[in-house]
C-alpha cells in the first residue's frame, strides 16, 4: 500500500511556483525519476529519505522549466519520502513513493486505459475526469497508458490541462509509464510526447518510444506501432524477439496502442500489426497484450492463430479513458466479453495467478476473469462430480476445456499458499454458482 502523507506546507519564493506537481517516472527496485515542472526557471532539487526526517538531496546542475532528478540506489519495494524544491525553498509538501519489487517479491497490481486525455471535458459524452478519480482511489501500485494520452493533437500547452490536471494525485506517488498513441503524433510528429515523460531507452535506437521494464516477476514491453516501422527486420521488431528470448520471468506483458484483435465498430482490428507481431508474441511467449484505439472495452479468448501448440496471448482493449465511446460488436470468434464503455483494467499478479477486472467511473466492476499460468498438469471437477471434468493442460493460462459442454464462465479462483491446491466458483449466467473442487497435482 502506497503511504501518500501530507507532513509540511511548502513556503514558495515569490515569484515561484510548481505548474506542474511531481509524477514519478522509470520506477524500478532501485531508482526513480522525479519530473515536475515550475513557472520560470529555477534550479530544481529533491531532498528524500526513508523516514519524513529526509536526509538526503539530489540537487540540479542548471536552472530549468522542466524537471527531471534520477534518485539512484534505492532499496527495492521500500518507501521513501520526499518534497521537490525549487531554488533552495521548498516546493511541495513532504509525500512517499515505493520502489519497484524484483521477482523475490511476485505480488503486486497495476492500471491501464488508453485514450484518455480530454481533461475536464463535460459529461456525459466525455469521462476523462471521472476515469482518473477512479484510477486515483484504486490500491494499484502502477499504471501504463495505453497511448491518446492528450486530445486531440498532443500539443505541448494541452498536457497539463488534459492529462497532468486528472492524474497527479495518483502520480506523485505511483509511476505510470505510458506508450505513444497516434493523436499523441500530431505536433511535431510526437516531440511534446518526448519531452513531457522520462521514458526508459533501453534499445538500439536510443528511442523512447519503445523500451521494456520489470516489475515483480513480469516482463513488461512497451511498443510502438503508430511512428516507428515495424516490419520483421525493422529494429523495433528484432528488438521485441530478442526482449522476449532472454526473459526470464513468469509473465510477459506488452503494451501499445493499436490492437490486433477488436471487434469494436470503430477502428477494429489492425491488420498490419496482427501481422506483425501476433506470431511473434505466439512463438516467444507473451502471455497479454494490452491495447486501447477502440474506445471501450475488450477481452479476448486466448489467441493461436499463428502457433497451434503455443499457450495463447490474451489480447485487452482497455480504450475507455473518457474520450467519446464507440459501439461494439460482440460476435468476433475471438471474443469473450466486449462493451461500449468508460473503464480502465485493473490487474492483480499473485505469483503465477492472476486476476483482471474492468472498472467503472461509478465503481461498478466487471470482466472478472482469473488465470493460472502453470507448467504442471492438472484437473479440476464441478461439485461432486469427479466425471464433470475441467482440464487444465500444462502450459495453459486457463485456457481450459469441459467434458459437460458448459464451458466456465468468470471463475474465481482461491490458493492456498502453501501447496498445490486449487479451489473456484463458476459464476453462472444465471447468476447461480457452481463449486469448482480441488484436486491435488504435481
Amino acid at each position: 500500500m502506497i503511504l501518500s502523507i501530507l507532513l509540511s506546507a511548502p513556503l514558495l519564493a515569490a515569484g515561484q511556483d510548481l505548474v506542474r506537481q511531481p509524477y514519478l517516472q522509470r520506477l524500478t527496485p532501485s531508482s526513480v525519476t522525479i519530473a515536475f515542472k515550475s513557472d520560470v526557471p529555477a534550479v530544481g532539487a529533491v531532498e528524500y529519505g526513508i523516514t519524513d526526517s529526509l536526509g538526503s538531496t539530489v540537487v540540479e546542475a542548471s536552472a530549468s522549466i522542466l524537471h527531471g532528478i534520477e534518485l539512484s540506489g534505492l532499496q527495492q519495494n521500500s518507501i521513501y519520502f520526499y518534497r521537490v524544491t525549487l531554488d533552495g525553498t521548498p516546493a511541495t509538501d513532504i509525500v512517499s513513493f515505493r520502489t519497484a519489487r524484483d521477482a523475490s517479491v511476485p505480488i503486486f497490481s497495476f492500471n491501464a486505459v488508453g485514450d484518455l486525455g480530454c481533461g475536464d471535458a463535460p459529461p456525459p459524452t466525455f469521462a476523462c475526469a471521472a476515469v482518473a478519480q477512479k484510477w486515483t482511489e484504486s490500491a494499484s501500485d502502477f499504471g501504463i497508458f495505453l497511448g491518446d494520452n492528450v486530445y486531440d493533437t498532443g500539443a505541448d500547452n494541452d498536457y497539463d490541462p488534459k492529462l497532468f490536471s486528472n492524474y497527479w494525485q495518483f502520480w506523485r506517488t505511483r509511476c505510470i509509464y505510458p506508450a505513444i498513441g497516434n493523436h499523441d503524433t500530431y505536433t511535431d510528429n510526437g516531440l511534446p510526447f518526448d519531452n513531457n515523460f522520462f521514458n526508459f531507452s533501453n534499445n538500439g535506437e536510443s528511442s523512447e518510444r519503445y523500451y521494456s521494464f520489470r516489475y515483480g516477476n513480469a516482463l513488461f514491453i512497451a511498443l510502438d506501432p503508430v511512428s516507428t516501422a515495424y516490419g520483421p527486420s525493422d529494429p523495433q521488431t528484432l528488438w521485441l524477439i530478442g526482449q522476449l528470448q532472454n526473459s526470464a520471468d513468469l509473465w510477459n506483458f506488452a503494451y501499445f496502442h493499436y490492437p490486433p484483435y477488436s471487434c469494436c465498430a470503430g477502428h477494429g482490428s489492425d491488420l498490419a500489426v496482427r501481422e506483425a507481431w501476433s506470431p511473434v508474441f505466439e512463438q516467444y511467449g507473451v502471455d497479454m497484450a494490452f491495447t486501447a484505439h477502440d474506445h471501450g472495452y475488450e477481452r479476448t479468448f486466448p489467441v493461436r492463430d499463428y502457433f497451434p501448440s503455443s499457450r495463447g496471448v490474451v489480447y485487452y482493449i482497455s480504450g475507455g479513458g473518457g474520450y467519446w465511446n464507440y459501439e461494439w460488436n460482440t460476435d468476433c470468434p475471438w471474443t469473450a466479453h466486449g462493451e461500449r464503455t468508460y473503464e480502465f483494467l485493473r490487474v492483480e499478479v499473485l505469483g503465477a495467478r492472476l486476476r483482471t477486472c474492468g472498472m467503472k467511473p461509478d465503481g461498478t466492476v466487471f470482466d472478472c476473469a482469473s488465470y493460472l499460468k502453470s507448467d504442471m498438469p492438472f484437473d479440476l471437477y464441478r461439485g461432486t462430480d469427479p466425471s464433470s471434468l475441467v482440464l487444465c493442460q500444462a502450459g495453459t493460462i486457463l485456457d481450459c476445456s469441459v467434458t459437460d459442454g458448459v464451458p466456465p464462465e468468470n471463475v474465481v479462483f482461491f490458493y492456498r499458499m502453501d501447496g498445490p491446491i486449487v479451489l473456484g466458483i463458476d459464476k453462472n449466467e444465471d447468476g447461480t454458482n457452481t463449486l469448482i473442487s480441488h484436486r491435488q497435482f504435481e
